[in-house]
């Protein structure tokens, strides 16, 4: 598993946007397949807390938060005091106005953010 997440999730603030997301996602739906032994019929909803990890939109999102709460917070960080610049293309989302920073940790987030989406375990 933590192969497959580190290489499925590997700069994931970046591509977290594009629309190649569901290619990563079934890739990491079937690791969790073979991992648990579930077959192709179980709900991808029930996998991941057979697992016991947060789905990877959220944990997609939740880096997506910490990474511009470092952004924000960090004067070392190559993008801090970044002021965005007009979008050429409508269908562009700029990560900076996308994204809203992190207020709390990422363990808290990810919980509430899987609470949001699934509802209580």
């Amino acid at each position: 598993m933590a192969l497959c997440f580190s290489a499925g999730e590997y700069a994931c603030p970046v591509w977290s946007r594009s629309a190649h997301t569901n290619l990563v996602d079934t890739a990491l739906n079937e690791t969790c397949r073979i991992v648990t032994g579930c077959l192709k019929p179980t709900p991808v909803r029930m996998l991941y807390p057979l697992i016991g990890i947060a789905p990877p939109e959220i944990r997609r999102a939740v880096a997506s938060r910490i990474e511009r709460a470092k952004q924000q917070n960090d004067p070392r960080h190559p993008m801090h005091n970044h002021s965005s610049v007009p979008l050429r293309l409508k269908s562009r989302k700029s990560f900076v106005a996308s994204v809203s920073p992190s207020q709390t940790g990422p363990s808290s987030e990810r919980c509430d953010l899987w609470r949001e989406k699934f509802g209580p375990p």
